[in-house]
């Protein structure tokens, strides 16, 4: 049984959902491609908007999306002017999920993990974090988790499901990373990584979920979504760390974990995990500040300053304090140090280019700026020999990103 169609839902006139549309496949799906634009386009042409609620939910939230990244003045609200961008869609995608008598579908779960993403951009971020635990119950409820049996071609229906349960599980690792519990372990889905093939390349099947031939990617043509996908298995480092140098004493007690040796050991393998994650990220990925192809270059930013704000979250507990210091203490705020300065370059590289950032991006300014602080207030103490001037440099690289990031 299927939700009644809508009836109150407001969307923007023709002409600027079509800018919408190009905001958001454009700023938003290079790094997280959740939407398949021939289908998603093709679905809003046919109508379906007025007839599925769900599906009309998800217009509303990708209009809404987009609207971060949109100049036109339809997509503000008058009285408060470009702070407002999107709120006028997304206030009216008040209830998520199906009626309790229907089943959810793939339109659900991308309501969820776009809501999550949009309210990470407003003064409501801590609701984000329920939102998309919420919609990864959902998927799970739909078998999504669960890699399906044989080795037929994969439909375009399973791999949509597959980006956006992957999408959930990347944005609650985040979450996670600022003291939430995590909502799903490792060893509770055994999905694949997503293909590594742009949309562009798939066909949509005549029937909706019917199989056919698994797309390639044209031999020398550098896929978008493999930026996507080494995202995750740095968010899967992300993980590993969160169940080891960040779990709880108890936990720790319970399985062994105890003492410096063993934060020597984990520290030791998770430098390991980054250093061969780095070794093998794709050649149109590794950072160079001159990359000419625009989208290559702001994932290839993404990534990086991703990979360096993992780097300082792995080594953030030992960093060196009035209280201890540990023998991981020196190499760890030199690591870190090193790991901050580098994002800074990278943002401000990235700005240059007239660029502004998204959530996690703003998380990697915060935390590069705090460190090289932190190397400068605890100079003395710990004998360490630090650039004053060039390391404050660096700061207001991080300072001034993140003011030129703040809307209106």
């Amino acid at each position: 049984m299927e939700a009644p169609p809508p009836s109150t839902f407001t969307f923007p006139p023709e002409d600027l959902a079509s800018m919408l549309f190009d905001m958001f496949f454009l700023h938003f799906t290079p790094f997280l491609p959740v939407l398949h634009r021939p289908t998603f386009e093709a679905q809003y042409r046919s109508g379906l908007h007025f007839k599925n609620t769900s599906f009309a939910k998800s217009v509303l939230l990708v209009c809404a999306i987009g609207s971060r990244y949109c100049e036109d003045p339809r997509v503000f609200i008058e009285a408060i002017g470009p702070q407002s961008a999107g709120w006028e869609y997304f206030t009216q995608v008040r209830d998520l999920g199906p009626p309790a008598y229907a089943s959810p579908t793939l339109h659900d779960i991308h309501c969820y993990v776009m809501l999550s993403y949009f309210l990470q951009t407003t003064c409501a971020h801590h609701s984000s974090w329920t939102i998309i635990e919420t919609g990864i119950r959902v998927a799970q409820d739909m078998g999504i988790h669960r890699k399906k049996p044989g080795k037929g071609p994969i439909s375009l229906q399973e791999e949509q499901q597959k980006r956006a349960f992957w999408f959930a599980i990347l944005t609650f690792t985040y979450f996670s990373a600022i003291g939430r519990p995590l909502a799903c372990q490792d060893e509770d889905f055994d999905l694949d990584l997503p293909v590594e093939v742009d949309d562009e390349y798939w066909s949509s099947p005549s029937q909706e979920g019917a199989p056919i031939p698994t797309p390639r990617q044209p031999t020398g043509v550098p896929s978008k979504i493999s930026s996507f996908v080494a995202s995750l298995k740095l968010y899967q480092t992300m993980a590993f760390a969160l169940r080891t140098v960040y779990s709880t004493d108890k936990s720790k007690i319970l399985l062994g974990f105890g003492g410096e040796k063993w934060d020597q050991h984990f520290v030791s393998e998770l430098d390991s995990r980054m250093n061969q994650w780095a070794d093998t990220v794709p050649v149109h990925l590794k950072w160079d500040p001159n990359r000419e192809d625009g989208v290559h270059f702001v994932q290839s930013a993404n990534l990086h300053s991703s990979y360096y704000y993992l780097q300082i979250f792995i080594h953030r507990p030992f960093l060196y304090s009035s209280k201890e210091i540990s023998s991981l203490s020196f190499p760890s705020l030199s690591i870190s140090t090193n790991a901050a300065r580098s994002c800074s370059h990278v943002l401000d590289a990235l700005q240059s280019r007239g660029h502004r950032g998204h959530t996690p991006l703003l998380d990697s300014a915060i935390n590069s700026g705090i460190v090289l602080l932190m190397t400068i207030w605890s100079a003395r103490k710990t004998g360490v020999t630090v650039d004053y001037r060039r390391t404050m440099q660096d700061v207001d690289q991080c300072k001034h990103f993140l003011k030129e990031c703040q809307v209106g």
